[in-house]
C-alpha cells in the first residue's frame, strides 16, 4: 500500500459518506491515465468515517515499514487489522440496510 485518498461528492457529503481509494506499487498508472481502471488500485466505497479508516490503514503502512525485514520480534500482530476490517464490514452492511429502507 503506497497511498490512501479520501473521495467525496457531493451525494456522498449529503449522506456523510466517502470513497477511500487504496492504491499500491506496481505501475498502474498507464491504465488510469487512458481511462481503464488500475489492477494496482482499490476503492472501498461508502464509508461512513473515512478519515478515522484511512488513519488506521496508514498508521499499519508505517508501522510495517519500520519493522525490520526477518526480525520475528518486530512482526506486528494481525489482530488489529482484523478488527479494523470487521468494523469496515460492520459499516458496509448498515449502509446497505439503510439503503434498502430508503429504497422500500
Amino acid at each position: 500500500m503506497q497511498n490512501v485518498t479520501i473521495e467525496q461528492g457531493p451525494l456522498q457529503r449529503a449522506f456523510g459518506v466517502a470513497d477511500l481509494r487504496v492504491q499500491t506499487a506496481g505501475g498502474g498508472q498507464g491504465a488510469e491515465q487512458s481511462g481503464m481502471r488500475s489492477p494496482n488500485t482499490g476503492i472501498l466505497r461508502g464509508i461512513v468515517k473515512p478519515n478515522e479508516l484511512r488513519e488506521v490503514m496508514l498508521a499499519r503502512l508505517h508501522a510495517a515499514a519500520d519493522a525490520g525485514l526477518g526480525d520475528r520480534d518486530d512482526q506486528a500482530e494481525p489482530a488489529p487489522l482484523v478488527d479494523a476490517a470487521v468494523a469496515l464490514r460492520t459499516e458496509a452492511r448498515a449502509l446497505a440496510r439503510a439503503a434498502e429502507r430508503l429504497a422500500g
